[in-house]
C-alpha cells in the first residue's frame, strides 16, 4: 500500500482502540500515535524511495541515513540469530522480527540520550508501544496487497497476501480508513455523551477492532484491477 494509506489506517484502528482511554490519558494517547505515525513508515525504509514528510529539502537525505542504520543494526541481530537478513523490498524489516528489533533500537537510542540528559519519563515505553504497533499494522495492511508478505519468516516463510494492487487506483484502503474512522467516532460518542464505563467500551472497542479487519481481509481476497 501507499504510505498514505498505512498511516491513516493504522492511527484510525489505534485510535479505535484508544478511545476508551480518552479524555484521561490524553497526552499518553497522543504519543502512542505519534509513535504508530512514525511507525507506519518504518518496514518502507527498504523502499529506495521512501519519504516520511514531504516538502522538506534535507528528507532525501535522512532516509538514507536511517536506512543505513537500521540495515546495519538489524542485520547483525539477524546475523546473530544466525538468520539470513533480507534488505529487499517486503523482506526482512516486512516481518514481526525485524519490527521488534529496530522498535527497540530506536527507543533504546531515545532512552539513552534522556538519560544522559539527566531526564527520564515513561515517554518511551509509551513511544515503543506506538512504534511496534505502527509496524505490526503496516505488516497487517500488506498482507492484503497482491504482493503479500511474509510477517513472520524466517521462522515460518508462509506469504499472506489479498488482491489490493498498490497504486493501481483501488479505493479499499481509503473505504477501510473511513469505516473505521465512523466506529472511533460512534465510540466516541459512547465515550463522551453517553459515558459509556470503560468496562464496556474497552472490550467494544476490541471486538469492532476485529471484526472490522476480519471484514477487510475478506473484502481483500477480491481481486482488484491492475494499474
Amino acid at each position: 500500500m501507499l504510505g498514505r494509506n498505512h498511516v491513516v489506517l493504522s492511527l484510525a484502528s489505534v485510535l479505535l482502540l484508544a478511545v476508551p482511554w480518552l479524555p484521561g490519558s490524553f497526552q499518553t494517547v497522543a504519543l502512542v500515535l505519534a509513535g504508530v505515525w512514525v511507525g507506519a513508515y518504518l518496514p518502507d525504509i527498504d523502499q529506495p524511495n521512501m519519504r516520511i514528510v514531504h516538502g522538506v529539502m534535507m528528507v532525501p537525505l535522512v532516509p538514507r541515513i536511517l536506512r543505513a542504520i537500521l540495515f546495519s543494526i538489524v542485520g547483525l541481530g539477524f546475523w546473530l540469530l544466525r538468520q539470513r537478513f533480507n534488505p529487499e523490498h517486503r523482506g526482512s524489516m516486512h516481518t514481526i522480527l525485524g519490527i521488534a528489533m529496530y522498535s527497540a533500537v530506536i527507543c533504546g537510542a531515545i532512552y539513552l540520550g534522556l538519560r544522559y540528559a539527566g531526564y527520564w519519563d515513561p515517554v518511551v515505553a509509551w513511544l515503543f508501544a506506538g512504534l511496534a504497533a505502527g509496524g505490526v499494522l503496516h505488516l497487517v495492511e500488506d498482507s492484503c496487497t497482491r504482493w503479500g508478505i511474509r510477517p513472520f519468516a524466517p521462522v515460518w516463510g508462509h506469504r499472506f497476501h489479498g488482491g489490493i494492487t498498490t497504486g493501481s487506483g483501488d479505493r479499499r484502503p481509503e473505504i477501510y480508513a473511513s469505516v473505521l474512522c465512523c466506529f472511533s467516532g460512534a465510540l466516541l460518542y459512547l465515550n463522551f455523551v453517553e459515558h459509556l464505563a470503560r468496562d464496556y467500551l474497552i472490550p467494544l472497542s476490541l471486538l469492532t477492532l476485529g471484526t472490522a479487519w476480519a471484514m477487510f481481509f475478506l473484502m481483500a481476497k477480491i481481486p482488484g484491477r491492475s494499474k
